[in-house]
C-alpha cells in the first residue's frame, strides 16, 4: 500500500467521523425524540385500550343478546307449553280454563244473590225477609260444589261452563261497591257474564262467546236468565246438534226446625201438557222419562227454587234426589239433580231465554206468576172441594191474619 492509498484512505475516514458528528442530534433533540417516542407509544397504547375495551364490550353485548334470546326463547316455549297443557283439558277455551275465584253480589229489595265467576252461575241466594227457624240468614243455598252449567265438546274434549272462568260486565248504574250491584222498587238492572274463547294462545276472541245475563227486578222474586251464544259455530260441538245438555246440582240447606212427610224436600215440574207432578217427597226417587217440561223446582217446605223456560220446553229430563250419607254441612238437608236438555238455535247465534224463581211458597205470590207454580203447595188438588175451600176460604183468612200481625211462617 503506497501513500497516495494510505491518505486517501485517512481523508475518507476522516470524512466520515467529521458527517456523523455533523449529523448526530443534540443532547435537547435527543430528548425531544425521547419525548415524541414516549407520546406515541402512549397513543398506541390508548388506541389499544380504546380497541381493547370496544372488542369487550361488543362481546358482552352479544352475549347479553345471546342471553335475552335464550331467555325469550325459553319463555316462549314455557308459555306454549302452558298453553299446551290448558288445551289438553280445555280445548279452545284454554285461556279460561284457569283463573281467580270471585264472586258478584246482586241484591234487590228481597233478596241477595251472588254469582259466581267460575262458571258465571248463581252461587247462593239469601231471602231477606225470612230466618231460619234458629233466627240465621235464611240462605236457600251456598255451596260452591253445586253445578249449573251446559255440557259441550271443543277440539274434541269434553267441556262443561260451569268449570270455566267468565267474565262480567256491571251496569253503569246501580253499582254500590266492589262488585256489587244493588236495585229497588220498580227499577230494574242487568248483570252480563261471558265466557270467551281464545284468539290465539295470548288473547280472548271478543266475537266467540257464552253469555248469560241476568235481569233483576227491584221488588220481584223472580228474575229473567238469558242464554247467548255468538259466534261458536265451529268452535264447539254437542252430543245432539242445536242441543245443549244442562246439568244442575244443588245441595240445598235446611231451613225448618222439622220435615212435614206430606210437605217434604222433592222436585216439582210442568210438562208441556200443563199437567204438575213431582217425585217422592218421603223417599230418595229419579225419574227420567221423555215428556217436556216447561218448569223444574227444588220445593222445600216453606221455599222453592224453580227454572222456567220461555217459549221452548225442556227436552230429556232426568230428575232425582237423595241425601249424601256424609253430608258436607250441618245445614246440608238434600242433594237435587236436575239434567235436560236445552234447545239452541245453532251454536253462531243463538238466544234462550228463562225466569229463576227463588222465593217462599206463597200462594198468591207464585200464582201471579201464571204458571202453575203455586201446586207445589198441597192444596188437596186431586179433590176438588177440598183445594177449593183451601184456596178461597183458608188462604185468604191466612193471608188477613198476617198482614194485621206482621207474623211471617218460617
Amino acid at each position: 500500500m503506497n501513500r497516495n492509498t494510505i491518505l486517501g484512505l485517512l481523508l475518507i475516514f476522516g470524512i466520515f467521523i467529521g458527517w456523523s458528528y455533523w449529523m448526530s442530534p443534540s443532547e435537547e433533540e435527543l430528548e425531544q425524540q425521547q419525548q415524541e417516542q414516549m407520546v406515541e407509544k402512549r397513543k398506541r397504547q390508548v388506541s389499544d385500550s380504546i380497541a381493547e375495551v370496544a372488542r369487550i364490550q361488543q362481546q358482552l353485548l352479544m352475549e347479553q343478546q345471546a342471553a335475552e334470546r335464550i331467555e325469550v326463547e325459553v319463555n316462549v316455549e314455557d308459555t306454549a307449553s302452558d298453553y299446551n297443557r290448558l288445551r289438553n283439558t280445555y280445548g279452545g277455551f284454554a285461556l279460561s280454563g284457569e283463573g281467580k275465584d270471585e264472586f258478584i253480589t246482586i241484591e234487590n229489595d228481597l233478596m241477595k244473590m251472588l254469582v259466581s265467576i267460575r262458571g258465571g252461575r248463581i252461587f247462593s241466594v239469601e231471602l231477606k225477609n225470612y230466618q231460619t227457624y234458629d233466627s240465621l240468614p235464611l240462605i236457600l243455598f251456598n255451596s260452591d260444589s253445586a253445578k249449573f252449567g251446559y255440557n259441550f265438546y271443543s277440539q274434541g274434549v269434553h267441556l262443561n261452563t260451569s268449570d270455566l272462568y267468565f267474565q262480567s260486565l256491571l251496569p253503569e248504574t246501580h253499582i254500590i261497591g266492589d262488585k256489587s250491584v244493588r236495585v229497588s222498587g220498580d227499577d230494574s238492572t242487568q248483570v252480563v257474564f261471558r265466557l270467551f274463547a281464545d284468539a290465539s294462545a295470548d288473547a280472548l276472541n271478543p266475537e266467540k262467546y257464552f253469555e248469560y245475563v241476568y235481569t233483576i227486578y227491584g221488588d220481584q222474586y223472580m228474575l229473567d236468565y238469558t242464554l247467548r251464544l255468538k259466534g261458536l259455530g265451529t268452535d264447539i260441538t254437542s252430543r245432539i246438534p242445536s242441543i245443549l245438555e244442562l246439568d244442575w246440582v244443588t245441595f240445598l240447606r235446611r231451613q225448618e226446625k222439622t220435615q212435614d212427610r206430606m210437605s217434604g224436600t222433592t222436585i216439582y215440574f210442568r210438562a208441556n201438557d200443563n199437567e204438575v207432578d213431582y217425585l217422592s217427597e218421603s223417599d230418595e226417587d229419579e225419574m227420567s222419562f221423555n215428556d217436556k217440561l216447561q218448569w223444574v223446582s227444588l220445593k222445600q217446605r216453606f221455599f222453592t227454587s224453580s227454572l222456567i223456560i220461555d217459549k221452548e220446553h225442556f227436552d230429556n229430563p232426568q230428575l232425582a234426589h237423595s241425601t249424601a250419607e256424609n253430608p258436607y254441612s250441618a245445614r246440608y238437608l238434600k242433594t237435587m239433580i236436575v239434567k235436560v236438555d236445552v234447545p239452541v238455535s245453532g251454536f253462531n247465534d243463538s238466544r234462550t231465554d228463562f225466569r229463576f224463581y227463588f222465593g217462599p211458597n206463597d200462594y198468591n205470590i207464585m200464582r201471579s206468576y201464571k204458571l202453575d207454580l203455586e201446586r207445589q203447595i198441597p192444596l188437596g188438588w186431586s179433590f176438588f172441594l177440598l183445594q177449593w175451600i183451601n184456596r178461597f176460604a183458608i188462604i185468604p183468612v191466612f193471608t188477613g191474619w198476617e198482614a194485621t200481625d206482621g207474623t211471617m211462617v218460617s
